[in-house]
Parts: C-alpha cells; sequence; structure tokens
C-alpha cells in the first residue's frame, strides 16, 4: 500500500516540477514533458506521447494537463490522474495568487517588459522544437503531408475552428485506409 501512495506522489511531483518550471502555456511543456516521461521514467513510448498530445488537443481543456492525466491514468489508474492533473495545474495557481496581487506594479517596469520578451523568445524555440518532434512521428507519407496542409490553410487562412479540420484529417485517414 505504502509503495502505491509512494508512486501516487512521485507522480504529483514530477507533473509538479514540470508546471513549475515551464513558461508559456500547455505547447512549451511538451519536449520538457518527453524528456521526464519517455526518456527519463519510461512512462510513455513515443509513439504513446505522440497519441496522447493528439488525444489532449481532442479534450476540452488544457493539453498540458490533458496530457499529464492521461499519462498519471497510464501509470496508477484514477488516483494517477488525479494526482498528474494537481502536479500540473498547482503551480500555476501557486505562482498566480502570488502575482496577482502586485501584477499592476510590475506589468509596466520596464526590466519585466524586458524579461518577458526573453521569455518569448524561449517558448517559441520549445514550442518548435515540439513541433518538429510530432512532424517525425506524425508526417510518414503524402496522405498525412495533404493533411497537414489542408488542415494548417483551413486555419491559418480561413481562421476554422480546429475541429474541423481534425474532422476532415479523420475521414480523409478513413479513406485512406479503404482505398
Amino acid at each position: 500500500m505504502f509503495s502505491n501512495m509512494r508512486e501516487i506522489f512521485d507522480i504529483f511531483i514530477i507533473f509538479f516540477k514540470l508546471g513549475f518550471i515551464t513558461f508559456g502555456g500547455g505547447y512549451s511543456i511538451l519536449p520538457l514533458m518527453h524528456t521526464e516521461i519517455v526518456q527519463k521514467r519510461g512512462f510513455l513510448s513515443e509513439k504513446e506521447l505522440t497519441d496522447y498530445y493528439a488525444l489532449a488537443q481532442c479534450l476540452p481543456g488544457m493539453i498540458a494537463i490533458n496530457t499529464a492525466m492521461l499519462t498519471g491514468y497510464k501509470q496508477k489508474g484514477y488516483a494517477g490522474l488525479v494526482s498528474a492533473a494537481l502536479g500540473i495545474a498547482l503551480p500555476s495557481f501557486i505562482i498566480i495568487i502570488i502575482l496577482s496581487s502586485s501584477i499592476q506594479l510590475l506589468v509596466n517596469a520596464a526590466v519585466v517588459q524586458n524579461i518577458f520578451n526573453g521569455i518569448r523568445v524561449a517558448v517559441l524555440v520549445l514550442i518548435s522544437v515540439a513541433f518538429l518532434k510530432i512532424w517525425k512521428l506524425s508526417v510518414k507519407n503524402y496522405v498525412s503531408i495533404i493533411i497537414f496542409t489542408i488542415s494548417s490553410f483551413l486555419i491559418i487562412f480561413l481562421d476554422l475552428s480546429p475541429i474541423a479540420p481534425i474532422i476532415l484529417a479523420v475521414l480523409i485517414s478513413l479513406l485512406n485506409k479503404r482505398l
């Protein structure tokens, strides 16, 4: 029983650390999550993590929390799911509570603006790394390139909700398997 509780607490700590050191939202956490839960811990394979990213995108809520919950559930069922969700969300909650009282004083400070400018660039790099890793695992043939191109066009140029390209991607994939 105690080893099970220890493993659930370990899941909490892993995701708490990830939530605490990540700036820039869900996509910027993906490379760090990959390193921690695939390479260091072996909780998931590369393919499983990519599948979890895709599923997390389709679910309501934030990709980081959804991916953490799926990982926690795979490791320790519902207790792991709750532990991972609390771990990944709690740091943001704590930081928001602390900063909310002094945010107006900080927002206009030049040094804070410079810090945020630097963080934005670093976050862009993290998102780009996540994109490249997912690209390597997902884009395998001409059909996936067609899906990527059509989806990008629909979202970027026609400002469509991501739901339409996801449904279209599923339909194209299903049609491709039948042909």
